[in-house]
């Protein structure tokens, strides 16, 4: 089994890509949490792989609260694997995420990272489609080297050193500070489909009036309202009305 979290389809891709070349299912770990999973029983599963992208250097609050949520029962022999999707680095996310399953007294075999394109709207403009598309190309290369290493059990692979460790505590405390969504509205373009609604994988977003309300004061960031929002109406204070949109289906 193969169990995923994405905000704009980078890591959906991935596990999807990984699934069909292993042949193994897939899934979301946001959609478990939103079913009210507590337990996953695998005692027939051979391997069990983590696909999520790369936040703040270190791992998204949906697969946080998953791994604090979810208690998993497992083969003692079972093959964990982690594949981490970014725009650049996976920095320290590898080590956070092998500390945690540490704490849920699984070892992590082997991990690996895969560019994909960047798309983190709030901050700067997401890849164009030519660029997304080169990238792509290349990602998807990763993505059979990936497979192959993986059909072989190998162990080992993407360790992100003292640096990224370090960088993963230091901004996951940033990430922690500035997840605030009360910059998030949705402009005269919106027309109440619900979507966002839908998509937010924390259920932060509640259409209330015909209109999207963010009803938390902090989100994962993950930018999936925003960049699948199909009449651009999802913004972020002033900046992202300028920027464009990536989403990867």
């Amino acid at each position: 089994m193969i169990l995923y979290f994405s905000g704009t389809g980078n890591s959906r891709y991935a596990a999807e890509t990984l699934a069909r070349l292993l042949d193994e299912k897939t899934e979301d770990m946001s959609i478990l949490l939103r079913e009210n999973c507590r337990e996953l029983e695998l005692t027939n599963e051979k391997r069990l792989g983590f696909v999520f992208p790369v936040y703040y250097s270190g791992l998204p609050t949906v697969v946080s609260r998953f791994l604090d949520t979810v208690k998993f029962i497992l083969p003692s022999d079972v093959y964990v694997f982690c594949v981490i999707t970014c725009g650049g680095s996976a920095a320290g996310a590898d080590a956070l995420f092998r500390k945690r399953m540490a704490e849920k007294k699984s070892s992590v075999a082997f991990t690996a990272s895969v560019k994909m394109p960047d798309n983190y709207v709030l901050l700067y403009n997401p890849a164009t489609q030519e660029e997304a598309e080169k990238t792509m190309q290349e990602a998807d290369k990763t993505l059979a080297s990936i497979g192959e290493q993986l059909r072989q059990q190998q162990t080992g692979g993407y360790d992100s050193g003292f640096g990224g460790k370090l960088a993963g505590g230091v901004m996951q405390t940033m990430y922690s500070l500035l997840r605030n969504t009360k910059k998030f509205f949705a402009d005269d373009n919106c027309t109440g489909c619900g979507e966002c609604e839908t998509l937010c994988p924390e259920s932060v977003i509640r259409l209330i009036d015909g209109k999207p309300s963010w009803t938390q004061k902090k989100c994962a960031h993950c930018t999936a309202c925003i960049n699948r929002c199909p009449t651009r109406a999802i913004q972020y204070g002033k900046a992202t009305e300028k920027r464009g949109r990536y989403k990867k289906d």
